[in-house]
């Protein structure tokens, strides 16, 4: 499965943050992490909620820009050919896309912030890549490989709120154009026609 559509893209990148949990330095349990989309007006994420329950994980997705050291591309390629092998599919090249995050991790304890810095450290920082569309075939995991680099920022509160900011820049190939169909030539006849040339000279 190829990446096809920015909406997709934010959906894998949300599905990273769901499902964490960290211990409880106190009584060695685990809590769960709630991770939220940074907006109010978000319809398809995680609503923003008024009284808001530490620890957490805010996400805000920005507008993705066309990478800086790609050129565009127009040219079509065969990409396969149906069943009956009538059909034959053009597909367009993928456009290179650079899809920024910001992450930031929010709570009101010290041990709690520690926990999620070293997940974070671990599950992000020491990767080079994500898999998006992952999928496991014959015991290896495949799917989209996608870049990508942090820079983090703590960010200051007075409100007692320890928080660090974590800037996700995504390197992702989209496949935003669906395949042309073309007839596939079956026969191709050719007819040889005798000329008499006068001889030159």
């Amino acid at each position: 499965e190829m990446l096809t559509s920015i909406s997709q893209v934010n959906e894998e990148f949300f599905k990273l943050f769901s499902g964490i949990k960290i211990k409880d330095h106190t009584t060695g349990s685990e809590i769960s992490v709630r991770s939220r989309f940074a907006r109010k007006s978000a319809q398809d994420y995680v609503e923003e909620q008024e009284n808001q329950v530490y620890p957490c994980i805010a996400i805000q997705d920005y507008q993705p820009t066309l990478a800086e050291d790609w050129w565009i591309d127009f040219k079509e390629y065969a990409g396969g050919l149906s069943t009956d092998n009538l059909t034959a599919y053009l597909y367009r090249r993928p456009i290179w896309m650079d899809f920024r995050y910001d992450v930031s991790i929010a709570t009101k304890d010290y041990f709690q912030s520690q926990s999620l810095k070293n997940l974070f450290l671990s599950r992000f920082i020491a990767q080079p890549k994500f898999i998006f569309n992952r999928t496991v075939i014959d015991d290896d995991e495949v799917g989209d490989v996608v870049p990508y680099t942090i820079r983090t920022t703590d960010v200051p509160r007075t409100d007692g709120v320890l928080e660090v900011n974590y800037e996700f820049t995504l390197r992702a190939w989209l496949y935003v154009v669906e395949p042309r169909e073309v007839d596939v030539v079956q026969q191709i006849v050719t007819e040889l026609i005798q000329v008499d040339v006068e001889p030159i000279g």
